[in-house]
């Protein structure tokens, strides 16, 4: 099977979030949970068991507690504005179904706007292999791309990432290349 390069379209680089980092959105009904996946120097994606309205503002409290190398985050109030939402397919067969939701903060405070700064010096520490198309399936009459990175430095480095008709669906990361193309197997076999 040929592997092709895929290049990246973001506009800013994107690391993975800190585990610790913890996101409440909060809302007249009480607050959401959200776990935090990745941060770039303008906001954050988040994972949600709740779909938020594309272009909606959402009121989000963040919080660290981080190691003596980063500065403290205590909880912190700031306001984003949801940039777009991608239902995961991740294999589930029943609710919660997850959604990924990409928030573009709004006048962060200083301390946050620094903590979520993707500095050169943290993208070179995570040097990894260009992501690669692994293959192009037809699931359900839609076009589904997988595509596999390798990280260094990440206790999972194998990152399998699924997109449909060019929308990502579905992200994941694996001990070994083969644990990932089991995963899209086992992808394929329920998609179809």
């Amino acid at each position: 099977m040929a592997l092709l390069a895929v290049s990246e379209r973001r506009a800013g680089a994107r690391l993975n979030a800190p585990r610790r980092m913890a996101i409440r959105v909060l809302r007249p009904e009480g607050p959401l949970p959200a776990r935090s996946v990745n941060v770039s120097d303008g906001g954050l994606c988040v994972r949600l068991a709740e779909i938020l309205e594309v272009r909606s503002q959402v009121r989000l409290l963040v919080s660290a507690s981080m190691s003596a190398a980063q500065p403290s985050l205590r909880s912190l109030e700031c306001t984003g504005r949801v940039a777009w939402v991608v239902q995961r397919l991740d294999l589930r067969a029943l609710p919660p179904f997850l959604f990924d939701v990409g928030i573009q903060l709004e006048n962060p405070p200083p301390l946050l706007r620094q903590f979520l700064q993707v500095r050169p010096s943290a993208a070179a520490r995570r040097p990894g292999t260009p992501a690669r198309v692994l293959e192009i399936a037809a699931l359900k009459g839609r076009v589904h791309t997988a595509r596999l990175e390798r990280t260094t430095g990440h206790p999972q480095p194998w990152h399998l990432m699924i997109f449909v008709e060019g929308v990502p669906c579905f992200s994941g990361r694996y001990a070994s290349a083969l644990r990932a193309r089991e995963a899209w197997a086992q992808f394929k076999r329920r998609g179809r």
